[in-house]
């Protein structure tokens, strides 16, 4: 895929992670996020765990995230939110019987990262609503539910809240991360 709107820098890519892809230099801010994809993204794809895709230009590593399948359970915490969620947002009778469900398909994405040079551009908003776009209207294996291992920092919860995420337990200040979740519908 290839972006061609103001924001993006030139010969700007959005390719899957391959084994002989050349990663370019890319630093976020993390260190744990920056070691995932120089050290581990590769290894976690070929043994199956993650897919990574990468939004590169000429001379770096822009952006990426890594996914993978994941089960959303409705716990008592969520339970009577995402019913009523359910109830507004499903037309067909025959689906009613989701309420009665207490686990439901998701993809998880595991890392999401913006190199530090392009925060704050609106990259990460397009590449998140791409993301987004894509699992509802490509969706290969069927996920009702988008969760997060979002960073615990104001300025990650912020971004997950503004694509609707929610909290997936109680918020702990403590955590290195925090689990988010959204519905695709």
């Amino acid at each position: 895929m290839t972006f061609s709107k103001d924001i993006f820098p030139p010969n700007t890519k959005l390719s899957r992670l391959t084994q002989d892809y050349t990663i370019k230099p890319f630093s976020c801010g993390d260190a744990s996020l920056n070691s995932f994809l120089t050290e581990k993204a590769k290894i976690y794809q070929q043994h199956l765990l993650t897919v990574t895709n990468i939004l590169d230009c000429d001379d770096c590593t822009i952006a990426f995230y890594s996914v993978s399948n994941d089960l959303l359970r409705i716990g008592a915490n969520i339970s009577r939110e995402f019913k009523s969620f359910l109830r507004q947002n499903i037309s067909n009778q025959i689906l009613y019987e989701l309420l009665d469900w207490d686990t439901f398909p998701a993809v998880k994405l595991d890392m999401f990262a913006v190199h530090e040079n392009f925060q704050r551009s609106k990259i990460g908003t397009v590449l998140m609503e791409s993301i987004l776009y894509n699992f509802r209207t490509n969706n290969k294996t069927g996920c009702f539910f988008v969760t997060a291992d979002a960073l615990n920092t104001k300025e990650a919860i912020a971004f997950y809240e503004s694509h609707d995420f929610k909290f997936l337990s109680k918020y702990d200040p403590s955590k290195k991360s925090v689990l988010m979740y959204r519905s695709l519908l």
